[in-house]
């Protein structure tokens, strides 16, 4: 069994989540997480808006693929919602997260937002590809990230880190923008 794709195109203001999942399969299955792809002319997230592809069980999460004219994710001021784009494995999962590829002509994260992809199990994390002339990680102090991260503490493996490709005129990175790619054990 495996989650559907997702295909939206259109106009998405969203305070809600958009996602794909697998919580639970049959043991010995690898069911999958479907991917989502996002062609749109404006993307706004906000307060807890989410674009997500998880996995809880021994499949991977799906790939998620944006094509928008602009894009702009803000998070709450005081970081207690996550808002963003995410493609993730959770404990016990045994597979991979998912890689976010990203095309637009204006990315912006704003406050507490993050564009990750991550792993809390045995799989590796996903590679992020963002291509856009401009791109602002500004965190307003609580931080506005664009992560890969593998967390080996709870499993005792070697997951990794996927890599992290920023292609654009003018980047900015200010008061708490982030971009990393890290293994923690």
């Amino acid at each position: 069994m495996n989650a559907g794709t997702l295909n939206i195109g259109s106009t998405l203001n969203a305070k809600t989540q958009v996602a794909t999942a697998v919580q639970e399969s049959a043991s010995g299955t690898l069911a999958r997480a479907g991917d989502i792809t996002l062609k749109t002319g404006l993307l706004n997230l906000y307060s807890g808006g989410e674009i997500s592809s998880k996995t809880y069980s021994a499949g991977n999460a799906g790939h998620i693929n944006l094509n928008s004219g602009q894009v702009t994710i803000t998070g709450s001021t005081n970081g207690a919602v996550d808002t963003g784009i995410f493609s993730t494995t959770e404990s016990p999962a045994i597979g991979n997260a998912g890689n976010i590829t990203v095309q637009t002509a204006n990315l912006g994260l704003f406050n507490h937002s993050r564009i990750s992809t991550s792993t809390a199990s045995e799989g590796n994390a996903g590679n992020i590809n963002i291509t856009a002339p401009l791109i602002e990680l500004n965190g307003n102090g609580v931080g506005a990230f664009i992560m890969s991260n593998a967390a080996n503490e709870s499993t005792g493996r070697n997951a990794k880190a996927g890599d992290i490709q920023l292609i654009g005129k003018d980047i900015k990175l200010v008061r708490g923008g982030y971009v990393l790619s890290v293994v923690s054990s």
